[in-house]
């Protein structure tokens, strides 16, 4: 009897053994605590520099490493060849492409994206444009929006030349050069063009336009869900944080974490954001019919596949 009791008891303790070490072993492969993320200097990302600021990403547990890219162009690329970036801050014209191009990205929130089409002096309306030039680039966020405020207000997109000006400090530049009649840019673009007297002509939130995103790669939404919804508690707590507070107790660290021009920490307004939700299908929809018309998604995709709910 006292034999078949060690015996059971040398099983009991080696079946221990072997689960423990099988949960230890899946634990280190989906649960690292990490997360990296892509991102530009530009208004979008103030919520994620803050979580990182003021350690609500540690709060939760994670260590979050922040790329910062100066253009969209590097960040893509960047994306493409390392596979070390977990996600990004960018937009559905971006996504279309990448999909198109058979990269396994899913989207997983809504950006509160800032952008404006603004005026040169003298351009006011949608109808100044008119056989005008207007600097963007092409088969991006801004062209997307370009396009269709000129569709919805009922100005046919061929009567406007669109100049493709990547840069968007050169774009800056230009339109205050009056080498053009109206640009498409983001923050803090926007508030530099207001400070030299430029106009407003549309912007994103009064069209409710909205082609920005964060996106991640789908196997990290599988090895790392955990870590994704500590990932947007983090963030929805920073924007929180940020429509609860005043400019005066945020305009210097915004400037200061943003890396914005320090002339404009009299004049930048900051504001109220939403709170990121998953984003919805037909937000992308929107702007992959105007990518299939632009012959930059060539392929069948069901938009619900493209989608993962990582927000509690």
């Amino acid at each position: 009897m006292k034999k078949l009791q060690r015996l059971f008891l040398l099983i009991f303790t080696l079946l221990c053994i072997f689960t423990l070490t099988a949960c230890s072993g899946d634990s280190n492969e989906r649960y690292t605590n990490s997360i990296n993320i892509g991102v530009m200097r530009v208004m979008d990302s103030f919520p994620i520099f803050l979580a990182e600021e003021l350690g609500f990403f540690a709060d939760e547990g994670l260590d979050v490493t922040i790329e910062v890219f100066s253009n969209a162009t590097e960040r893509d690329t960047f994306f493409q060849v390392s596979s070390s970036m977990d996600g990004m801050l960018f937009d559905l014209v971006s996504f279309s492409n990448f999909i198109n191009a058979g990269v396994d990205i899913v989207a997983v929130s809504d950006i509160h994206g800032f952008a404006s089409i603004i005026g040169a002096p003298g351009i006011y309306t949608l109808n100044d444009l008119v056989g005008n030039n207007v600097l963007m680039a092409f088969n991006s966020a801004m062209h997307y929006i370009l396009y269709t405020t000129l569709v919805r207000g009922g100005i046919n997109p061929e009567n406007v030349t669109m100049q493709a000006i990547p840069s968007l400090p050169t774009r800056m530049e230009m339109l205050l050069n009056n080498q053009a009649a109206a640009a498409t840019l983001p923050e803090p673009f926007v508030t530099m063009a207001l400070n030299n007297n430029l106009n407003v002509i549309a912007t994103t939130h009064e069209l409710n336009i909205n082609p920005f995103l964060i996106g991640f790669r789908r196997e990290v939404t599988i090895e790392k869900e955990q870590e994704l919804r500590a990932f947007y508690r983090a963030l929805n707590r920073a924007v929180d944080h940020i429509n609860a507070s005043s400019r005066e107790d945020l305009i210097d660290l915004f400037i200061d974490l943003s890396n914005f021009p320090e002339p404009l920490r009299a004049t930048m307004e900051i504001p109220q954001f939403n709170r990121f939700n998953t984003i919805s299908a037909t937000n992308i929809e929107s702007v992959f019919t105007f990518a299939r018309q632009h012959g930059l998604l060539e392929i069948d995709v069901n938009v619900q596949d493209l989608i993962f709910n990582a927000i509690d």
